[in-house]
């Protein structure tokens, strides 16, 4: 009887679960902060950090970065769940490529013409 009280108590089953739970919260934290990728390249493209033509360049580096923070993110180390974490998260990437597009910073073109039409005259 003292046997179960103290597998029970501090047994091996109780350690487990908060592990598994502590898993959980990183892998729901992580996915969170992944779906704010659009809403800080929204950020960086209205201040004028970065242009669409830009992030479309480096669209390579983004989707290493993806499955880097996929593998690290995901509980299970198979290459499954990492990819159908890291797919969505380059959609992600390419939908902030188009809000960028659609709300960066507008080029000063008038500006520009204005003075090389100076310099001609």
């Amino acid at each position: 009887m003292g046997r179960l009280r103290r597998r029970g108590r501090g047994g091996r089953r109780g350690r487990g679960r908060c592990g598994a739970g502590r898993v959980q919260l990183a892998h729901a934290l992580g996915l969170g902060l992944v779906f704010q990728l659009p809403v800080v390249i929204f950020v960086l493209a209205r201040i004028g950090l970065v242009t669409p033509m830009f992030l479309l360049r480096k669209f390579k580096f983004a989707v290493l970065g993806s499955f880097i923070v996929a593998a690290v993110i995901t509980p299970t180390a198979d290459i499954v769940n990492q990819t159908m974490l890291a797919l969505p998260m380059c959609g992600l990437y390419l939908l902030g490529v188009v809000v960028a597009w659609l709300f960066g910073r507008p080029r000063r073109r008038e500006a520009t013409s204005a003075v090389s039409t100076e310099v001609t005259d």
